[in-house]
């Protein structure tokens, strides 16, 4: 008996030695899991989910804008749309963010300037049918006040 009551002490103490590693193993793993799942992108489906697109560069001869999705938007119904401006992207100004000719129109309302800042927001609509694909026109000011258009595209799949 006294064996039996020497092991269990023995096995308590070493637990209760390494309790505090295991709390903070646990507690790590806690963290970690918590914010692998809050901090990644959000699903294309959810409405609090904003497309952002980056100027990176710019080609005055072409007009062409170099965007961070290669001109081709991926979103959904009521989603946020934001265009912004990188430094040293050789574009100045966007003046105009407007649907191409013949073209679905998927905003709404349409795209627009935020506040005083180079940066420019849309919505797409949240009735228009799916799928639907919007080609479009930046209109576009280079570092020498030369207007330019580029015409990307955004595809609404839900």
């Amino acid at each position: 008996m006294q064996l039996l009551t020497c092991k269990i002490l023995c096995t308590t103490r070493r637990f209760i030695k390494r309790l505090p590693l295991l709390v903070f193993v646990t507690l790590f793993a806690c963290f970690f899991v918590n914010v692998s799942f809050t901090n990644g992108p959000l699903p294309h489906n959810d409405p609090s989910f904003m497309a952002v697109i980056s100027i990176t560069g710019s080609d005055a001869s072409t007009g062409k804008l170099i965007l961070s999705d290669h001109g081709n938007t991926i979103t959904s119904r009521s989603q946020k749309v934001k265009w912004i401006i990188e430094p040293n992207s050789g574009v100045k100004a966007i003046t105009g963010i407007t649907v191409k000719d013949g073209s679905t129109n998927v905003f709404d309302p349409e795209p627009q300037q935020l506040g005083n800042s180079s940066n420019w927001q849309g919505k797409i609509s949240p009735t228009i049918p799916v799928p639907s694909e919007e080609l479009y026109n930046i209109i576009w000011i280079d570092e020498n006040d030369n207007e330019h258009t580029y015409d990307p595209k955004i595809q609404v799949k839900s």
